[in-house]
């Protein structure tokens, strides 16, 4: 029998989510003004603090992490979430519906926020609220529409901890049209990279009953829901 022994740790404030203090394996962030002081609470505090996590998030300039957090929530709370890639080992991107991307760093070790920071890049180049599908590998970002478009970004520099937004990384921007390789089709077109990220696959979903007019220009490549691009550049 195998046993694997695990600590969730739930980036959130909210009170919703109701973890015991004689919990030991879940864990979330405290507000730092409660008025709660059971023996329980001080026991678990206690141990937080000695393990190396966070008990509560700092709201300190510039980085207002607590304030940075509660935005993260709402974003997620209103708006459909798109994508999740990791940027690097210590970096994950939320895109969402509206086509703002928030990035969060955090500790490898122990898993606590360090910074968020939110990004309008998207929504000032393309029509996201068309936005279905986005994927990232190696400095390239697709997405995907429903307009049957695909944007295509290169970027000519890294993330570090300077160079946190896509806007900072030297894009370079492409739009790719479906339109007349798909035959109008208007199912969700889903994207994906191949480990080396030098070719991208392309899909959609289809009918074996499906049925297009007749057409002498249309090739049967024209009507396949699976396409895979070489990227070059």
């Amino acid at each position: 029998m195998l046993t694997f022994v695990c600590e969730c740790h739930y980036w959130t404030l909210k009170n919703d989510l109701n973890i015991s203090y004689t919990d030991f394996s879940h864990f979330k962030y405290n507000e730092k003004k409660e008025t709660e002081t059971s023996t329980d609470k001080i026991i678990k505090k206690n141990y937080v603090e000695a393990s190396g996590y966070n008990w509560s998030v700092s709201n300190k300039r510039p980085l207002k992490l607590r304030d940075s957090l509660k935005y993260f929530e709402t974003e997620l709370n209103d708006h459909h979430l798109i994508a999740v890639e990791w940027i690097r080992k210590d970096k994950i991107a939320f895109i969402v519906s509206s086509g703002s991307t928030i990035f969060v760093t955090f500790d490898p070790a122990t898993c606590d926020i360090i910074e968020i920071v939110s990004d309008k890049f998207l929504q000032s180049k393309f029509q996201c609220e068309q936005l279905i599908n986005v994927s990232y590998a190696k400095q390239v970002l697709l997405c995907s529409f429903s307009d049957q478009k695909l944007g295509i970004i290169h970027f000519g520099r890294s993330f570090d901890r300077t160079l946190n937004k896509w806007s900072f990384l030297d894009p370079k921007i492409g739009l790719f049209d479906f339109s007349n390789s798909t035959t109008n089709r208007k199912n969700e077109r889903k994207i994906t990279f191949n480990l080396s990220a030098t070719m991208v696959a392309t899909w959609s979903k289809s009918s074996l009953n499906e049925v297009y007019p007749w057409n002498p220009l249309v090739k049967d490549e024209h009507r396949a829901n699976v396409h895979v691009y070489k990227i070059i550049g």
